[in-house]
């Protein structure tokens, strides 16, 4: 069975999801003592605040045919990734444009993990603390998740090493021992002079081969490969992912899935939807 997590953009339609829809995604329970840090918050927000996009699940058997389960993770909330650790215990990483704390919702732009015990069922809501983020840089964003098979979970993230300067935001990659709810950030891995390089998608074939997808071009992406399992990444230029009858309209990758030992799929967004 495969989980996505996807987005969209909140209407008039969708801004008072009903009593059904909230009590099945924003159950907070206790799990192994683990508390919710914070409450998602729920609609469209102010204008001029993070864009309203609500982030939702659901599930498939083949990674084709896919069911919403009607389960609202969180509203202005975006670029998300996540993992299921050999307990079973699912991880949802995204980025929290908002949430409610003490009852008062705060303005956010910070990763967040969304962790469930019981196949998503309920849902605990923790912060996500980095640690050695360089200095004078832009807290991470944009996670995209690897669980290792030592257990550690690998990530990589958007940072602007110097924020308002001259230097441009890059992919950076960080460690995480402890299950996921704390990351020391490693170094810079991926990084074009003059380029952005945005929200990474990353899939391990192997040590040897590990492709990233970033952003920074429009409409396309930039393809990077590390044959040195994921320390360091090299351009490999623009990849434009067409279609067969028309190449040239390209989808910009948004996931990548092994079905079995002989076939992987791309989930990709473009001219024609997802």
């Amino acid at each position: 069975m495969s989980t996505i997590l996807y987005s969209q953009k909140i209407t008039t339609e969708s801004r008072n999801p009903s009593k059904e829809l909230i009590t099945k995604g924003l159950v907070l329970t206790k799990s192994n003592e683990l508390t919710s840090d914070f409450k998602p918050a729920i609609g469209p927000g102010s204008a001029g605040g993070f864009p309203p996009y609500r982030l939702l699940l659901a599930t498939s058997g083949d990674g084709t045919n896919w069911t919403r389960s009607n389960i609202v993770l969180g509203d202005r909330s975006s670029v998300a990734d996540g993992v299921v650790l050999p307990s079973g215990r699912i991880l949802m990483y995204y980025v929290a444009g908002a949430k409610i704390i003490n009852g008062k919702e705060q303005n956010a732009n910070d990763i967040v993990v969304a962790l469930s015990d019981n196949n998503g069922k309920s849902w605990i809501y923790k912060d996500v603390l980095f640690n050695n983020i360089p200095s004078g840089a832009t807290k991470p964003v944009d996670p995209n998740v690897v669980l290792l098979a030592n257990g550690d979970i690998y990530m990589l993230v958007t940072i602007d090493p110097d924020q308002a300067g001259p230097m441009k935001p890059s992919t950076y990659s960080a460690i995480s021992t402890n299950g996921g709810l704390t990351f020391n950030i490693l170094d810079k891995v991926f990084s074009i002079t003059n380029t952005d390089i945005l929200d990474p998608e990353n899939f391990r074939f192997s040590s040897n081969d590990w492709k990233l997808w970033s952003g920074g071009l429009p409409g396309k992406n930039i393809l990077g490969l590390s044959t040195n399992n994921g320390s360091t990444f090299s351009s490999q230029g623009e990849f434009c992912l067409g279609t067969s009858d028309d190449p040239s309209r390209c989808y910009v990758v948004s996931d990548v899935l092994k079905v079995n030992e002989n076939e992987y799929r791309i989930y990709a967004f473009g001219p024609m939807g997802t």
